[in-house]
């Protein structure tokens, strides 16, 4: 009489492999914690700012694990670093870590043609016209500047089609209180728009929780998704 090992074989061949069989699913785990962790961060972000901006929801960014084998290191989210007009991690930054951020480039331009001083800032009028991103547009910014006389007519000409663009019947002006410039206008026939507010200096509060809300969604998500993931394995004996 013959006994067929062959069932044992197969589960001790198996067992051989558990080494690799916990490692896969670990690398498992961590990639669907990755989602989970995006995607509190994206509510997190929803909730926590006063507009809503694809801009940077778009900018953060999921790190799933990579290479052979489906390293680990490194896999998480964090925000795109670059952009020409500001990057989504260096907008974020205020409202993560508080404190203040670097001026923009109209702002030093500016600053360049006396119009502000060194140590102010600028900041969107509340009721000025955005586009999809909550952004006021580049094509705005650049009339702007070029009607105030804070860029040339040639370096205006550099720019894309799109940022040349002069509306009729639009202008723009300094608003001064006390003699001090307080804020850039904008003028349609009876119109008038707050474009920009000057401020002497920016310190933002935290407002967003991006740390604690990925710290918590992870102590949450791992956990289960490797005793998900080891399980489904074991089932297989």
């Amino acid at each position: 009489m013959t006994v067929d090992t062959g069932e044992l074989d197969r589960k001790f061949a198996m067992l051989l492999q558990m080494p690799r069989t916990i490692e896969k699913a670990v690398v498992g785990a961590v990639a669907e914690t990755v989602n989970d962790v995006h995607a509190a961060q994206l509510t997190e972000l929803k909730m926590s700012l006063d507009k809503d901006s694809p801009f940077l929801k778009r900018g953060l960014w999921k790190i799933q694990p990579f290479g052979k084998g489906g390293s680990i290191n490194g896999a998480g989210t964090r925000f795109n670093n670059v952009g020409p007009r500001g990057s989504p991690d260096s907008i974020i930054a205020p409202n993560i870590d508080g404190g203040g951020r670097g001026n923009k480039a109209s702002a030093k331009a500016l600053v360049a043609k006396g119009i502000i001083s060194s140590n102010q800032f600028t900041v969107e009028g509340k009721n000025y016209p955005r586009d999809s991103r909550g952004n006021i547009t580049r094509s705005r910014y650049s009339e702007m500047l070029a009607a105030l006389g804070a860029i040339s007519a040639e370096q205006r000409s550099s720019l894309p089609k799109s940022q040349q663009r002069n509306r009729k019947g639009v202008s723009f002006f300094v608003i001064k209180r006390g003699g001090e410039p307080f804020a850039i206008a904008e003028r349609r026939g009876e119109d008038v728009k707050i474009m920009l507010v000057f401020v002497k200096g920016t310190n933002y509060k935290k407002k967003y929780d991006y740390i604690g809300a990925g710290k918590k969604q992870l102590n949450y998500s791992l956990p289960r998704h490797i005793d998900r993931i080891l399980m489904r394995y074991m089932d297989r004996f």
